[in-house]
């Protein structure tokens, strides 16, 4: 670029810059009219420049074109503008105000990062994407209006803009990229356009201040750590086209008290599961409705739901995994649909308000440790085809007083109900005959003979 293509007004004298000939000023850098592209690092590291007006005719910004020009405050961009390049004003801290032209398309990757000063942004109409970690560290942001022809969001875009309060996100939006609002501690309110299809990855992760969620109808898939750690999240719900649910989606949202899950909702991995620890550790959930598609329920998806109180597992699930509702201390009552047909060990380990459960006749397996500790139950009606009862599985039910099983029971695992010491009945099918060694000879499935150890009423 020649001198003759710019001028920077206040100048004292000519230099030469990055190689090429500058008016050294201290204040306002023109670029004047009929040029299409800034050339990369063109001012780099000018920290006199306090203003830049952008003549018609330029259309590409090239990347670090201004970046680290400390003491820039304001940029006024022509209607020319099509695309400002990679780290184009990255590090211009007191870059307050931006006014984009209309016919700005594209912003590119950490094109303004770290604006610490930059307080609202406006992206136009015709933009249609936004680069990743563009305004991220943007620390003083506190409104964005998301234009409706933009369609990408890319990771990090908005990352630890820790002011940002509400978000309005255009109907052209259908992707949401990973950690885009991350750590936006100050962000209460967003509104999804209708057509976003996937929310990232830790996309509001630890936006700690968020209170309400509604995933809109037209939202697929919500990604690993989505809204994980907004620990004031009350109220979520997720319509009827939610296939995915990711791992840790909602992990630690401990004001979470309620969350509805469409009824045409087939949720998780494979479009049929319920991510593992998706509600983890949501300590105020009360209130879970599930869909009448759920066919699996994750790992520890409900672990720590310390407020939950009554859960019914409907007739679309099939699969029940590891500690899915571990340490529920609150939950009372328990029924489970008839077409379960494996719950996995641990899944209802330590709930010790739990009196009452009623499994359906679906269930074949009971897993190890399964309703371990639970120190209120009372009342078990085994459905019909359970064939295995696990390790533990009723250990330390202490206030168990009755067991039945009905005849497909085969195997009754070690310890399975140890520390039962309030049994009083009990009630064997006929393919148990008694718990003995000698069973060990048979052509029977082997039961333990350890299996009642210190019942005292056996």
């Amino acid at each position: 670029m020649s001198q003759s293509q710019f001028e920077v007004n206040n100048y004292t004298t000519e230099t030469t810059f990055n190689g090429v000939q500058y008016l050294f000023g201290n204040s306002i850098v023109i670029i004047r009219n009929g040029i299409e592209t800034l050339e990369p690092e063109a001012f780099q590291n000018r920290t006199d420049i306090q203003i830049v007006i952008i003549g018609d005719g330029l259309k590409h910004i090239g990347h670090s074109a201004f970046r680290g020009c400390t003491s820039l405050m304001k940029v006024v961009f022509c209607d020319s503008i099509v695309s400002i390049g990679d780290y184009a004003f990255c590090d211009c801290t007191s870059l307050k105000y931006v006014t984009f032209g209309t016919n700005l398309e594209s912003i590119g990757e950490c094109a303004f990062a770290k604006c610490k000063s930059l307080e609202s942004v406006t992206i136009g109409d015709c933009v249609q994407t936004i680069g990743k970690s563009a305004f991220q560290m943007c620390i003083l942001l506190k409104s964005l209006t998301i234009g409706p022809n933009v369609c990408n969001i890319d990771d990090n875009a908005f990352y630890h803009c820790s002011s940002l309060e509400s978000v309005t996100i255009g109907d052209g939006v259908t992707n949401l990229g990973s950690t885009v609002f991350g750590d936006c501690k100050s962000l209460k309110n967003v509104i999804f356009g209708k057509n976003v299809k996937t929310i990232g990855s830790f996309a509001f992760m630890y936006c700690t201040s968020l209170e309400s969620v509604t995933i809109g109808d037209s939202v697929q898939t919500i990604g690993k750590g989505a809204f994980q750690m907004c620990t004031l999240l009350k109220s979520l719900t997720i319509e009827s086209n939610v296939c995915n649910i990711d791992d840790g989606a909602f992990y630690h949202c401990t004001s979470l008290e309620s969350v509805t899950i469409g009824d045409d909702v087939t949720i998780g991995d494979g479009v049929t599961n319920i991510g593992s620890t998706v509600f983890g550790n949501c300590g105020s959930l009360k209130n879970v409705i599930f869909g009448k598609n759920v066919k699996t329920i994750g790992s520890f998806a409900f672990m720590y739901c310390t407020s939950l109180e009554s859960v019914t597992i409907g007739d679309g699930v099939q699969t029940i995994g590891n500690g899915a509702f571990q340490m529920c201390t609150l939950l009372k009552s328990l029924t489970i649909g008839p077409n379960v047909c494996n719950i996995d060990d641990n899944a209802f380990y330590h709930c010790l308000s739990l009196e009452s459960v009623t499994i359906g006749d679906g269930v074949t397996n009971i897993g190890s440790t399964v309703f371990g500790n639970c120190g209120s139950l009372k009342n078990v009606i085994f459905g019909k085809n359970v064939k295995t009862i696990g390790s533990f599985a009723f250990m330390h039910c202490t206030s168990l007083t009755n067991v039945s099983f009905v005849n497909d029971v085969q195997t009754i695992e070690d310890l399975a109900f140890a520390g039962c010491h309030s049994i009083e009945s009990l009630t064997i099918g006929d393919k148990v005959f008694r718990i003995h060694e000698s069973l060990s000879k048979s052509n029977m499935t082997i039961i333990v003979q350890t299996a009642f150890n210190k019942c005292k009423f056996i």
